[in-house]
């Protein structure tokens, strides 16, 4: 809650250190309401100055796998230029880059940011109010906001990787079918047709 009187809070008593930030606020109505327990009373609703406590055991595993993720995103960068330039005709491949660095633009630099934007506007849980006008977020809901923006990142990863496949797969299909229409020597151009009239 913003304030103590959003929350529904009666009064409050000083903490350790006597100021206002160490503050207890008791008979907090809404507190009250938002708490399943059926032997909860409203003298036991009590609410403290400032922002919930976070406990995230699983942070040190999440850095880990985010430096992972970078790592092989940015490690993919020259492999991608690399397949492109490998799967179009040498005369070509010039185009090739500036129409690949252009469909990057288009689909991933422009909307890309205001894609995760809604994510995380999505994932807010208080919004500030100011003259009957939503302000900036206050307070997000970090287990949907995660699964969301995982979600996505994950989704788009998979079409990255269908895309490399694809292009791999009817790479090495040309490449059999250029090999398929390989036309023999014939026999004029081995002298077969010469030995066998230097042998008449």
């Amino acid at each position: 809650y913003p304030t103590p009187c959003l929350a529904g809070c009666q009064d409050f008593r000083n903490g350790t250190t006597g100021s206002q930030d160490d503050r207890v606020y008791t008979g907090c109505q809404c507190v009250a309401d938002n708490l399943s327990f059926s032997n909860y009373s409203l003298l036991n609703a009590s609410a403290t100055t400032g922002a919930c406590a976070q406990n995230c055991s699983l942070l040190p595993l999440f850095m880990v796998l985010l430096i992972g993720v970078m790592f092989f995103t940015f490690m993919n960068n020259v492999p991608a230029i690399e397949c492109v330039l490998q799967s179009v005709p040498a005369d070509r491949r010039t185009l090739a880059t500036g129409v690949q660095w252009v469909i990057i633009r288009i689909l991933g630099n422009i909307p890309g940011p205001v894609f995760y934007g809604y994510l995380l506007d999505k994932g807010c849980s208080l919004w500030q109010l100011t003259c009957c006008k939503q302000g900036n977020c206050w307070e997000y809901d970090n287990a949907h906001m995660s699964y969301t923006t995982f979600g996505a990142t994950f989704v788009c990863k998979c079409l990255s990787f269908c895309a490399f496949f694809l292009s791999w797969r009817f790479y090495a299909r040309d490449e059999k079918r250029k090999g398929a229409l390989h036309i023999t020597p014939s026999a004029a151009e081995l002298g077969v047709g010469e030995e066998t009239q230097q042998d008449a």
